[in-house]
């Protein structure tokens, strides 16, 4: 691709090798609200003593969630038609605009408590230091499918470890707290020295925008747009955003019950792959099987991360079993047979073993580690 630009004010990348193609970056991200005005940030932290299934029985830990969700900012066909008419002024015949393809997304959550009005300064005189949750992952919000261009919505969630998990719920038990999510987009095969990449608003990014790549070639991904978003969220007039459950043998219906991770697409391991779909069947309280099911896909590449969530609730005294469907761009679809889950607190990846992967990309990956 070639230099970058702003025209009506979208910013747009000339294709090097069609000069009626252009692509157009993503809109920025502005952290969802609801009805009400409320931020849509929620934090649920399940605490259990474990079980012999689970393999950690006597031993106390929490299986915590954070979701930030966000908008993009919608890209119209009216703004897109005013860039296609300006392209014509200048030359161009039939301008053809396609989104920028987005190879990556990454990001970091951090949190700062608040003092109260009536707290006592500290003696030093020193502001809280930014507390690093970890690095989020992006999912897809079920009712909110992409129809062409890039998403309206998406959910950046995160599963912090115990110590990190207790401390923030501590946290927001004891005030207001302030979130920042930092993230920035990646694209292939645009030219270093061409490319810069639009930072949104005055907070510093922390991103790989920081990074030093002296000397990174065309086909790298490169950011092409990164922020920072801050949101001061009170659990306490949002009680129902901020939930501490405890459980000693079951997941409640509706509750996140696993994470599962697939970086296929995201990696661009299986160029074979169109769709793969993970059904999750677990054992309800009644003893009644009951099936979930998420699915991955080559078209939201950015998505390597999911979870699962059951309509009634589940047990945690029996194993999960799953399968995985896979569509292959030539529409063939293959069925593993059923296989005994992980323990509950843990992952399931799903990601294509190295040795199932294409000839083609076990010798990228190998000439990448040379």
């Amino acid at each position: 691709m070639g230099s970058a630009r702003e025209v009506e004010g979208i910013r747009i990348y000339a294709d090097s090798s069609n000069r009626s193609r252009f692509y157009y970056a993503p809109g920025a991200l502005s952290v969802a609200l609801d009805d009400k005005g409320i931020p849509q940030v929620s934090f649920l932290q399940m605490r259990y003593m474990g079980t012999s299934v689970s393999g950690d029985k006597g031993e106390f830990r929490t299986h915590s969630v954070l979701s930030f969700q966000v908008k993009m900012s919608a890209i119209t066909g009216s703004k897109l038609a005013s860039v296609k008419a300006k392209l014509r002024m200048e030359g161009v015949r039939a301008p053809n605009l396609v989104p920028l393809p987005i190879s990556r997304v990454e990001s970091t959550l951090n949190y700062v408590p608040l003092k109260e009005e009536h707290a006592v300064p500290s003696p030093d005189g020193t502001e809280p230091t930014p507390v690093t949750i970890g690095e989020a992952a992006l999912q897809a919000v079920d009712d909110k499918k992409p129809t062409g261009g890039y998403w309206d919505e998406r959910v950046f969630t995160i599963s912090p470890d115990d110590a990190t998990s207790q401390a923030l719920w501590t946290a927001l038990q004891s005030g207001k707290v302030i979130l920042s999510l930092s993230y920035a987009f990646y694209s292939d095969g645009i030219a270093p020295d061409e490319e810069k990449p639009t930072v949104q608003g005055n907070v510093p990014v922390t991103t790989p925008t920081d990074k030093d790549t002296p000397k990174q070639k065309t086909t790298d991904p490169h950011v092409v747009l990164a922020d920072t978003l801050t949101v001061t969220v009170d659990a306490k007039q949002a009680q129902e955003l901020f939930k501490q459950i405890d459980i000693n043998e079951s997941v409640p219906a509706n509750y996140a019950a696993l994470s599962i991770y697939c970086y296929d697409f995201n990696n661009s391991l299986r160029p074979d792959l169109f769709e793969k779909v993970v059904e999750i069947q677990a054992n309800s309280v009644t003893g009644d099987p009951i099936t979930a099911e998420v699915a991955f896909s080559r078209t939201s590449p950015d998505v390597y991360s999911a979870t699962v969530r059951f309509k009634f609730a589940v047990s945690l005294k029996d194993p999960y079993k799953y399968r995985i469907r896979e569509i292959t761009t030539d529409g063939v679809e293959k069925i593993t047979p059923w296989q005994i889950g992980k323990p509950w607190s843990q992952m399931l990846d799903v990601t294509t073993p190295p040795e199932q992967q294409p000839k083609e990309t076990e010798n990228l990956q190998e000439g990448e580690a040379r």
